[in-house]
């Protein structure tokens, strides 16, 4: 799948709209600049869910029905010196007071790319998908062995492609959400509230989240 080999995925959240606003400037001019300019990260981002789509959330679990931001680092092999590297870098930026107090990590997990997969008539290499202009992403956290989670969304109207993450084993295992095993990332063509909205009526068996995120600036 190219140069992406694996990821970390996130979800934070903040108590209030104005520790929100103060995240997002320094998820923005600090930390994704710093972690973005480490030579096994290719590809980082941040996306943020609006009341609407925090409110339409398909959830199997309560914890995950309230963060307002998804976070995503992705790493280029080897696998385990760049989540070394990665996770290094976040404690020095800690113990230099450049962290962000005001914030939980509600669900962070290392993970495997296991397969990139395009939409129909979307003229890509699918290693290429992260960096298309897009309006938004759909995250589902689900258990490594349901294959049905891509099949349904994917052929959705408005969807680019998805990105499929397994848990991985070794020596860094889970920032917190442990037993999320799969994470299903879907690029968007279209407001990805509308993504959901299409979904209302399909079964997610063994889902723990389901919910749309749109770009920050």
């Amino acid at each position: 799948m190219g140069e992406i080999r694996g990821a970390f995925v996130g979800l934070i959240r903040t108590p209030d709209p104005e520790s929100a606003r103060a995240y997002d400037d320094w998820h923005a001019t600090d930390h994704l600049a710093e972690n973005w300019a480490l030579p096994q990260v290719v590809f980082a981002s941040r996306w943020w869910a609006t009341p609407e789509q925090i409110a339409g959330r398909r959830v199997g679990e309560a914890a995950l029905a309230a963060p307002q931001f998804l976070i995503s680092y992705f790493f280029r092999d080897p696998l385990d010196a760049a989540i070394e590297d990665f996770v290094a870098l976040g404690n020095r930026l800690v113990a230099a007071g450049r962290g962000f107090a005001e914030r939980e990590v509600v669900f962070g997990r290392y993970f495997e790319l296991e397969s990139a997969r395009l939409a129909a008539g979307v003229e890509l290499s699918p290693e290429a998908l992260p960096y298309r202009r897009h309006r938004g992403v759909v995250l589902e956290l689900g258990e490594a062995d349901d294959s049905s989670g891509p099949a349904a969304l994917h052929d959705a109207a408005g969807v680019l492609g998805c990105l499929r993450f397994v848990a991985r084993p070794g020596p860094v295992h889970d920032a917190c959400g442990v037993g999320r095993a799969r994470a299903d990332l879907y690029f968007a063509d279209r407001p990805p509230g509308e993504l959901l909205a299409a979904e209302a009526g399909r079964p997610r068996p063994g889902t723990a989240l389901l919910g749309a995120f749109d770009p920050t600036d």
